[in-house]
């Protein structure tokens, strides 16, 4: 807008309003007969009152052009500029004009559309075609040209810890399969459910004692696994070592004494933006990371394949961290029944349910509950925060469940023993 334009206003917004003109036009009106001056004087204020007027009605017409000249010239501009720039300024120009006062956005989710469902989800990703392939695969001749340096680091007992955008896994495999000839390789996904570090623990003393190691605690595999003499290389390669089934502390502990074994040689990645969180300074000291970036633009197929369901998994996630949180908050007792009942759900996950009298029987088996006015109060307080649900079995009977998936119930399971130890 103009200087002259924004003057006239502010002498506009000077001057008297209408109102406060005719009292000064009409004052001297009743006294009946004017004198000479009183009359040359109300000429002047209503020539003058008449002045305003035309002025004011001018100036407005001036805002009005000269905001409808400055529209049409942004929309000149932006198409100029290009279609992107052009788009910009046609939703400024909207949201401005046609956007009322106060009316928030709507979330994500309300912004898809009805019918959107996992399988259109899924046909719409396999139907995206890969773009940039000969910049991604220059990305990767330059990663597989530093194989050598890797091998070097490792054999000086540092911990190589991959990090960057895209997957990795494709191309630690490739290094492993080129390089890691010297000694066994070991991989294991992090990103599965259910992935703990005493699994971990389990396939690494396997492969270096060839022997059974299921029933060990956490001490005894490590003590097998350090026992182990240093020529008998064993490679270690951990697929998103901040997975979710290995992101606790003590997990990360018991992975950082295992990189420390003589015959261990650890190899991980990352891909959480707060992966470096997992870490104090005595676990990554005793870990000896390396950090390398190999960052590949890659896919994610494999790290997504066990994933939960798009559209599902934000609720299935406030589903277990609710439950964790409600249970580690109960006495031991209501923490019992519902371990019970979610064990007899993960035994057998084809099962309807557990009926009242079946529950009932189970706990007074494991004296955990005597009466049964006593384990209803529970069961209420377990409806009331949605730990468990009912339905119809198959012989009419109404029966309970746990409405979650079996590796969200593992990970709720283990996430209220952690609260309730605490």
């Amino acid at each position: 807008m103009s200087s002259r334009v924004r003057s006239s206003r502010a002498a506009s917004a000077s001057k008297p309003s209408k109102q406060q003109l005719r009292p000064a036009l009409t004052e001297s009106e009743d006294e009946g007969e004017l004198s000479d001056q009183e009359q040359r004087t109300k000429a002047r204020l209503s020539a003058r009152h008449h002045d305003m007027e035309q002025h004011t009605d001018s100036s407005a017409e001036e805002d009005v052009d000269s905001d409808a000249d400055d529209d049409r010239a942004g929309s000149h501009a932006a198409a100029a500029a290009g279609p992107s720039s052009a788009a910009a300024a046609r939703g400024k120009q909207s949201s401005s004009k046609k956007r009322p006062a106060g009316v928030a956005f709507k979330d994500a989710v309300s912004l898809l559309p009805a019918d959107l469902d996992e399988a259109m989800i899924k046909r719409t990703l396999q139907q995206l075609q890969p773009r940039n392939r000969m910049q991604k695969q220059a990305l990767l001749r330059g990663y597989r040209a530093q194989f050598s340096h890797w091998r070097l680091l490792l054999r000086q007992h540092f911990s190589l810890l991959f990090y960057g955008f895209g997957s990795k896994q494709a191309l630690l495999e490739q290094f492993a399969q080129e390089m890691l000839t010297d000694g066994g390789v070991l991989a294991c996904y992090g990103h599965q459910p259910g992935m703990s570090s005493k699994q971990l623990l389990q396939a690494v003393a396997g492969a270096l004692t060839h022997r059974s190691c299921k029933g060990s605690s956490h001490s005894e595999l490590l003590r097998m696994i350090c026992a182990e003499p240093a020529c008998r290389k064993l490679y270690v390669i951990v697929h998103n070592i901040d997975g979710p089934g290995l992101r606790g502390a003590e997990e990360q502990l018991w992975l950082s004494r295992l990189s420390q074994a003589p015959a261990v040689h650890l190899i991980a990645s990352i891909d959480h933006v707060n992966a470096a969180l997992l870490w104090d300074n005595r676990t990554a000291a005793a870990f000896k990371w390396l950090w390398l970036d190999v960052t590949s633009y890659a896919a994610y197929k494999a790290e997504t394949s066990s994933a939960l369901p798009i559209l599902t998994s934000c609720k299935q996630s406030a589903a277990k961290r609710g439950a964790a949180t409600v249970l580690s908050s109960l006495v031991s007792s209501a923490r019992e029944v519902f371990k019970l009942l979610a064990g007899q759900q993960l035994e057998d996950p084809e099962a309807p349910g557990l009926s009242f009298p079946a529950l009932l029987k189970l706990v007074r088996e494991r004296f955990i509950l005597n009466s049964e006015q006593a384990l209803k109060s529970v069961l209420v307080e377990f409806k009331d925060h949605e730990l468990i649900k009912l339905r119809m079995g198959p012989d009419g009977a109404e029966v309970m469940f746990v409405p979650m998936e079996p590796d969200v119930l593992r990970n709720a399971l283990t996430e209220m023993e952690e609260g309730a130890a605490a």
